[in-house]
């Protein structure tokens, strides 16, 4: 009798071990969410008293939120006149900007920002350039005139403006040891 209650505990337990080192291993092969996605053009709506305001023509994009993943925004302005480039979050029916860098010259490849942790998972950037003295425009993120693509590790979004003057900006993404909170 004691042996058979023993062949049956082992049995279950040998069962019960087998499933637990499924289960782990299940849960240590779950791949981690993209940190860039769904990149897109499109119409943000910004209130008055914004530094932009109405309908804004940029990008759209969702990064991932995580205190682990951080994000570095790169520009690259190949054109003569100075640009400015806006990131903004959605504020309830409005987008409301939550980082402006610029005015910003002739550069390739300048980091603009570094450590940034996406506090929502919707982003929205758009560049403006400045047209004459204090005027300063949006560029143009009409089909035709922009280029978009996300790497194939899905770490980086590249957006590049070709009308009015050329302007590339790179939203690099990084999950790692430092952390960053909202």
């Amino acid at each position: 009798m004691n042996r058979r209650n023993f062949v049956t505990g082992v049995g279950a337990a040998l069962i019960g071990s087998s499933a637990c080192r499924r289960f782990s291993k299940d849960t240590r092969r779950k791949k981690e969410d993209p940190l860039v996605r769904d990149l897109a053009q499109f119409t943000a709506e910004f209130a008055l008293g914004q530094p932009l305001n109405g309908d804004v023509r940029g990008f759209k994009m969702d990064l991932e939120e995580d205190d682990h993943a951080l994000f570095k925004f790169v520009v690259t302005n190949n054109g003569p006149n100075p640009i400015k480039i806006f990131h903004a979050y959605p504020d309830g029916p409005f987008y409301k900007v939550v980082d402006a860098w610029g005015p910003i010259g002739r550069v390739s490849g300048m980091v603009i920002h570094i450590n940034l942790r996406a506090c929502n998972d919707a982003n929205f950037v758009c560049a403006l350039v400045n047209t004459t003295g204090d005027k300063w425009d949006i560029l143009d993120a009409q089909p035709g005139n922009v280029i978009t693509r996300i790497s194939n590790d899905n770490n980086v979004a590249h957006m590049e403006w070709h009308s009015q003057q050329e302007v590339h900006l790179e939203v690099q993404g990084n999950r790692g040891t430092e952390e960053a909170h909202c």
